[in-house]
Formats: structure tokens, sequence, C-alpha cells
């Protein structure tokens, strides 16, 4: 008899991680029964391998949980504290940070031209314009009476630089073994000319279309590193004023570790050559092949500022707590002004994405949510700034629909509070 997808699941993972979870916190909520069986029974639905969740309020972590597996054939579970999970896309949100305080101190101007601090960047004179049939037409840039891209652009993701393999060429990413190699993977630099070399790595005008771009929020995070008069990169920015205050990152961790270098469980890069304790182990599913696997790691420090750092919920709870109650690391104004207000583009239409954000209301709520995707992990924050409130998620099953996680952990709280 033929196995149903139902019966593959219950077949493929006998121990039924979703069954297996942290022991109650003193955090006040933890012991909310109703929380923790709504949140174990969406968890079962999607046969998720592992999975951690928080709530934050008022400036204090009320609620944080590890259910299933880091490693589900060592059968290591996940812990709040410990287990380290990728980021994704939320480090966008980071460096969306960085980039306002940069602003609020007057060493960023968001609509100066990139080059103005990254001259190396190779700013091409055409664009390869993606067609319905899948083909592309190679047009001139016109004269453009502004910026040809800034950094506002990369934010924003307008500023038309392509992706990983949306564009003509599948230029961009560095080799293996050079990412893995610390002697090689300095910073964020190093692997600019990957994309940039690429005569075609620009889809359309600059400011016209929304198009995301990883390649972009990496040269926004260079673009940072530059700004000021710090000779510091731009994790040591980011450690030093995001992590440090927002308590997490140990002040003494190092720029670059080398090779072998036994880390913390704390929020820092995921450089692939470092010895980080309880790095969470990815799986994902073939649905045509019906099986489960592990998924191979490859650095991805080398694109920092848009999808390369690590960390445990704890301290993705802490940076959402942060977010919402440190005015002293960025100001309530800047938050109100820029960070948290929907962009625009080059004609002045309004889009919601904004500097590493998704920005609007919910049930007359105004709500800011973080998602990333990568492999090896899925990741989610939800904040209402209003009510200083936030939910954070984030799994190691590729699977995972963590915003629904979100939303089953959301309705849980406010149907209990």
């Amino acid at each position: 008899m033929q196995k149903t997808l139902k019966n593959f699941f219950v077949w493929n993972q006998p121990d039924r991680p979703w069954k297996v979870k942290e022991e109650n916190t003193s955090n006040p909520y933890s012991n909310d029964l109703a929380i923790d069986r709504a949140v174990q029974r969406e968890m079962g639905k999607q046969k998720l391998y592992g999975l951690a969740i928080g709530i934050v309020k008022d400036g204090e972590i009320i609620y944080l949980k590890g259910y299933g597996y880091e490693d589900f054939e060592n059968k290591v579970p996940v812990e709040a504290h410990k287990t380290m999970f990728r980021w994704a896309s939320l480090s966008k949100s980071v460096t969306g940070v960085a980039a306002m305080q940069a602003v609020s101190t007057g060493t960023l101007d968001l609509d100066t031209e990139v080059r103005n601090y990254v001259p190396e960047y190779q700013f091409p004179n055409s664009y390869a314009s993606p067609l319905k049939n899948g083909k592309f037409q190679i047009q001139a840039l016109p004269n453009l009476d502004k910026s040809c891209i800034t950094t506002r652009m990369l934010l924003t993701h307008t500023s038309g630089i392509k992706d990983f393999s949306n564009g003509l060429n599948e230029a961009g990413v560095p080799p293996d073994h050079l990412i893995n190699d610390p002697n090689v993977n300095t910073g964020i630099f190093w692997a600019g000319e990957y994309f940039w070399n690429d005569p075609d790595h620009l889809l359309y005008i600059p400011g016209t279309q929304y198009s995301y771009s990883v390649y972009g929020y990496t040269l926004a995070g260079m673009v940072i590193e530059r700004a000021g008069t710090e000779s510091q990169s731009y994790w040591e920015k980011v450690r030093d004023k995001i992590a440090v205050p927002f308590g997490m990152t140990p002040a003494s961790f190092p720029k670059h570790p080398e090779a072998g270098y036994l880390s913390e469980t704390c929020f820092q890069p995921d450089w692939e050559w470092v010895n980080i304790p309880r790095r969470a182990i990815g799986y994902n599913y073939n649905k045509k092949t019906r099986k489960y696997a592990r998924v191979e790691s490859k650095d991805v420090s080398w694109r920092l500022p848009a999808g390369g750092f690590i960390s445990t919920i704890e301290n993705l709870a802490q940076y959402c707590n942060g977010l919402m109650n440190r005015e002293d690391v960025l100001p309530a104004q800047i938050k109100q002004d820029i960070l948290w207000k929907g962009s625009q583009y080059r004609d002045g239409k309004s889009m919601k994405q904004s500097m590493g954000f998704s920005v609007g209301e919910f049930k007359g709520r105004k709500r800011i949510i973080g998602a990333g995707a990568q492999p090896k992990t899925r990741t989610r924050f939800i904040i209402y700034p209003d009510e200083r409130l936030g939910f954070v998620a984030m799994s190691n099953s590729e699977w995972a629909n963590v915003d629904k996680i979100c939303e089953v952990l959301e309705n849980a709280y406010r149907k209990n509070k």
C-alpha cells in the first residue's frame, strides 16, 4: 500500500519532536499551559524538528521555551538559552538599525550616492531588464537628476541590484573554498567584487522598482562600515552599538576569530570556521523523494549585513526588547520618522518595506515584522511598539511556517491576557 504523506511523517519522525519540550522556566508566562499546548499543537501539525519561541512585554522576556531537537539524530533538545539558530534575513533589520544610528549622529546621509562611501563599487552603465519570457533586455541607463544608487535605495530594495538567481548571469557568490577560509574571508568587503564586477548586475533603473537583493544589503553594510571616523568593521559597530547595549553579546567578543576558536552562545556572525557551541542542525524535506535530510552547512558571514548572524532565541527576544525600549541606542523620533515608516520609490509611490522591516497595521495596531528564510533556518519576529509587545520564533526546519507559529503564539497570549 502506498504511504500517504501524513503516514510518512509519522514513520520518518518516530520520536515526534513536537512532543519534546524544555522544562518550564522562571519567566512569568512559561507555565501557561494554554500557550504551551497551542504552540505544541501547531508544531505537531507542521511536523517540525526543532523550534524556539518567546514573548516580550514592557522590556521583559515573559515567555521563552524550546521544543523538539536542535540535533534530531543525536537527540539534543532545543534549549532557549543555548541553541543557536541562524537569523537569515532578520539580519537586514540589524543593518537598518545600524544605518539609522549613523544617520542620528550625522555620519551617514541616506540620499548620498553610495560611491561616496564605497568608491570600489563598480556602477554599470546599463541594466539587464528582465522580460516576461525569461530573457533580458540590455538597456543604457538614462542620465538621472539624482544620485545613481543611494543607501536609502539599498535599504528599501529599490536599488535595482540583482539577487542570487534573478539576473542575466549567475556571478555574485564567492567560491565555497574561499568563504570557508578565515584568511580570505576577513570581512564583508572582499566578496563585493564577485557581484559588482558583473557588468549586468543591475536589473532596473535605481529607485523605480522593488527588487529584493542580498547583494544590495551587503553593500549597505559596507557603507555603514565606512561612515564616520571610527576605524571599525561593520560587525564591530553592530557589536558595540547594538548587541552589547541590548545584552545580546559580551563586550569582549572578538572582531574576527581564527579557525577553531571556541565561541560562546550569544549573538554573533555565523563564521563557519568558528567552533560555535549548540549550533542547530538544519533539516529540509524533499517533496519528490518524501525524505528528510540534514542541510549542508556553508558560511554566510560574507553577506553578514543581509543574512549572516546567529544567536539563541533569548538573544532575539533581547533584540526586540531593545528596539522598543532603548531610546538611548536609537532615538524614538528616528524610528518613527524613518526606520518604521513606509518608504517611497523615486516617483513618490509608497511601499510597506522600510530599512529591513515590514511596516503596517493589524487590527488597528501598529505592527513591525522581520522575517528570515535561509538554508538551516526559518525565523520571524512581530513587534507592536505602541504596546511594547513582541513575539519571536526560530526553527531549524526549512518547511516551517513561522508566520503561523507567531500567529498561534500571539492568539494564545492575547486570549489569556
